[in-house]
């Protein structure tokens, strides 16, 4: 049971996850912001596993520790995946509060124009970034030049995904 609050819970070693896409030779602004639009009749599970947008806070009785921080690139062409890897970098954003940001440190192989790579960061043993019921927080992809895709028939498709410790009500 959460100590904060008498509901019953579940703890699920899950990600919290959003994508963000775009168009071919879409222009990137210099500040991406993530998980602030939630699932939706417009917004479904192939894209978020928000049911609220991170700007207003996990719901009650929700509370998530994140591990580890996941970028993954796919359909998206090379060079544009390893520029914006080069022109941008990463930040957790909790309370207004920078908690993490990271270099797009490229892991995987980048085969046949379309990139299945993915930049992973893992969290020192015992230290976690605690997002707690109604705490606003966000990923952001941050540049000081923004970037434009190159590609006529590949847009932008960068799912982040915080992975760790879900707590949620059970049944949800």
């Amino acid at each position: 049971m959460n100590p904060q609050n008498a509901q019953l819970v579940d703890e699920r070693r899950e990600p919290l996850y959003d994508t963000y896409q775009t168009a071919p030779l879409a222009v990137l602004p210099t500040s991406i912001q993530m998980f602030v639009t939630p699932s939706g009749p417009t917004v479904g599970r192939e894209i978020t596993n928000m049911t609220a947008p991170g700007t207003n806070g996990l719901p009650n009785p929700e509370h998530h520790d994140v591990y580890s921080v996941q970028v993954e690139f796919t359909n998206m062409n090379r060079n544009d995946v390893t520029a914006f890897c080069s022109k941008y970098a990463g930040r957790l954003v909790v309370s207004g509060f920078p908690k993490l940001t990271i270099p797009l440190s490229l892991r995987g192989d980048i085969v046949n124009g379309v990139n299945d790579a993915r930049v992973q960061f893992d969290l020192p043993e015992d230290y976690r970034i605690e997002l707690n019921q109604g705490q606003p927080f966000y990923w952001e992809f941050v540049s000081r030049t923004g970037y434009t895709l190159t590609d006529a028939a590949l847009g932008a498709n960068i799912r982040v995904k915080l992975d760790g410790v879900h707590t949620v009500a059970i049944g949800a």
